[in-house]
């Protein structure tokens, strides 16, 4: 039985296989193994998998003949290993050449279900290169040990000073609880997001979650894949909140089954941190014109209810930030087009009490602006009333009635009488 099993999902990354085939060749400790699993690639990764791997025992790949998703890859890789320990691999990543001599020495004295390490993040592109240095320090925090029922609720809850993350790919699992947990989980196909259902299951189901994360095991390519901050097309934004969705009702489902409160309660958080992680991508990854067709995707998809609260994100924060500005929005601010979009939301019954309570603060909210608008106007018209009083020659008047019969409006007479007008006001 080898240490460690390291399990190498894979699909159409044909640029980065290679070194993260490499990255495990090169282990300083060599009591390991790989399970390469191909999820039916359709450039060059399959053909670079072979002839990396070959004449290495270490290496077994498997090949999938439908993709069906990072999920079943994990699942078919994880039920081949034979390791006391197993890692997760993403085929576009890389790990440290001592990961499997250090993370051998730290396992062997501690009793663990999962043990988190710490992760280095390459950044791919200049708007990444702004946000990996935040993104590595989220990843990175190390706390206190959890056990039993805090190790689900230090990742799916606020219960705790800092939360935990649900990545899987910076975590090192007990074999026998890795292959028992994922045999366990849903044999359906899932979408992005779906390590969060997948460490759901397994942080359940834990009796204990340790940190190592000073030892940063992991080289990160942070914006290869889905991850980053860029924009995307409606259609690749459609494909991933439909991918997302999935992967919350399986962790909806798995939780419902279960009949445990602290799994209800944290199902119901992760619920609502999906949501928001959906509206904020729907802000930040659409130009101004997609986010409306992404809307109506998100209500088609989603309901009215949760594409609320996926609206209500962005659209309180920029109303509040009108409120402590003392400002008013344009007809061309974000705002203005927001509230059209949620005016056209069906929230006549809403069931989830949480979402009630956002959409009322919301309604507060616009209420004030609305309230600061008319009184901004009202005080308008009561400057023109002033105005007006002060003319000369006030509408209606007598003298402005004679003016009008002999000076006739476009007149050169009128014109020459408004000029000299003007002239003496700037004396």
């Amino acid at each position: 039985m080898p240490t460690i099993s390291f399990v190498v999902i894979a699909y159409n990354v044909e640029r980065y296989i290679a070194d993260c085939l490499h990255s495990l060749q090169a282990q300083t400790h060599n009591d390991f193994e790989v399970i390469v699993v191909d999820d039916a690639s359709t450039d060059n990764t399959k053909s670079i998998i072979e002839s990396t791997i070959q004449g290495d025992n270490r290496f077994t790949l498997i090949s999938k003949e439908h993709n069906e998703g990072a999920h079943l890859a994990r699942r078919t890789g994880v039920a081949h290993t034979t390791g006391r320990y197993v890692i997760f691999v993403d085929g576009d990543d890389r790990m440290q050449d001592t990961a499997c001599e250090v993370l051998s020495v730290v396992a062997a004295n501690r009793d663990f279900n999962i043990l988190r390490f710490g992760r280095s993040l390459v950044p791919h592109g200049d708007a990444n290169e702004r946000t990996a240095l935040q993104e590595e320090r989220v990843f990175n925090l190390t706390t206190e040990d959890m056990h039993s029922s805090d190790v689900l609720k230090s990742v799916f809850s606020e219960d705790f000073a800092v939360r935990n993350t649900w990545s899987l790919i910076d975590c090192m699992f007990d074999g026998d609880f890795a292959r028992q947990g994922f045999a366990a989980m849903t044999s359906e196909s899932l979408g992005r997001m779906q390590d969060s259902y997948e460490f759901f299951v397994l942080a359940s189901r834990a009796q204990s979650m340790m940190f190592f994360t000073e030892y940063r095991a992991l080289r990160y390519n942070f914006g290869a894949g889905v991850s980053g901050s860029g924009l995307e097309t409606i259609q690749k934004f459609d494909r991933g909140q439909t991918g997302i969705r999935a992967s919350m009702n399986a962790v909806l489902q798995y939780a419902a089954a279960a009949e445990s409160d602290d799994m209800a309660r944290c199902a119901q958080w992760y619920k609502h941190t999906v949501l928001g992680i959906v509206g904020r991508e729907w802000v930040m990854r659409l130009t101004e014109t997609d986010q409306i067709a992404g809307m109506r995707s998100l209500r088609h998809e989603w309901g009215d209810e949760n594409a609320a609260y996926m609206l209500l994100d962005p659209l309180t924060a920029r109303a509040r930030w009108f409120v402590e500005h003392e400002a008013i929005p344009s007809d061309d601010d974000p705002y203005t087009r927001w509230t059209m979009l949620f005016d056209a939301l069906d929230l006549h019954e809403v069931s989830d009490p949480l979402i009630q309570q956002r959409i009322d603060d919301y309604r507060l909210l616009r209420q004030e602006l609305i309230d600061r608008g008319q009184r901004q106007q009202e005080e308008l018209q009561r400057q023109q009333q002033i105005t007006e009083q002060q003319r000369l020659l006030k509408s209606g008047s007598l003298l402005r009635r004679v003016v009008d019969r002999c000076l006739p409006e476009g007149s050169t007479r009128r014109r020459i009488l408004r000029a000299s007008a003007h002239r003496i006001l700037r004396r």
